[in-house]
């Protein structure tokens, strides 16, 4: 994630020339491409909280430029719906009457997208 996000945009920057406004820069031109999820996007955010609290921490810098900025919310069912593409017709068709053996069986987890290193 650090090399796939924080890296291009960050990585020649010394980290104490990093600023909230960039940081919030980040998060908007994340959430405007439209590529990442709200969760994805606070978890670019969340790492690089991280890594600056530890340079804060060391007397590195003096402020974590991560402090003050707004992240969307967290959608639980944008997250659900990925790991469980057919989730909603089976809560309906549950809810609605007796879930149908065939729908109950098809409702599974996707594989998980797991970069190896």
């Amino acid at each position: 994630m650090v090399r796939n996000y924080l890296l291009p945009r960050f990585g020649e920057w010394p980290l104490s020339s990093i600023q909230t406004s960039e940081v919030k820069a980040m998060v908007s031109e994340e959430l405007a491409e439209g590529r990442h999820s709200n969760s994805a996007v606070r978890h670019h955010f969340a790492v690089l909280s991280v890594i600056s609290a530890a340079a804060v921490a060391d007397g590195l810098i003096a402020r974590n430029p991560c402090a003050g900025v707004g992240l969307p919310p967290e959608d639980s069912r944008e997250m659900l719906g990925g790991l469980f593409p057919r989730l909603d017709e089976a809560i309906a068709e549950g809810l609605g009457g007796p879930l149908r053996e065939s729908l109950a069986a098809s409702v599974r987890p996707e594989p998980a997208d797991v970069v190896r290193r």
